[in-house]
């Protein structure tokens, strides 16, 4: 499948100069939302170091994402783990 806007909800302003977070839900598997290009319709939106989280079809989890303005991508480069509590 392909990225979704009606999915996508930018949770966070960003504030100043902090980043902003994002959530996504989808069915479709990690490693295709992890792919090149999946979040790249929304690079207008985003700054190097925006969090998405992604609640895909086989997992849970924090991306920190890349921007490159010129281009218009965004890298999912740095997943970061999910914690617990309990």
């Amino acid at each position: 499948m392909a990225f979704l806007f009606a999915d996508y909800d930018n949770a966070g302003t960003g504030f100043g100069k902090a980043p902003k977070a994002a959530t996504y839900r989808t069915a479709d598997l990690i490693a295709v939302v992890k792919g090149a290009g999946y979040f790249d319709e929304i690079s207008d939106g985003l700054e190097t170091g925006d969090l998405i989280y992604v609640d895909s079809g086989d997992t849970d989890t924090f991306f920190n994402v890349t921007v490159d303005k010129a281009a218009k991508t965004v890298v999912l480069d740095k997943e970061l783990p999910l914690v617990t509590i309990t």
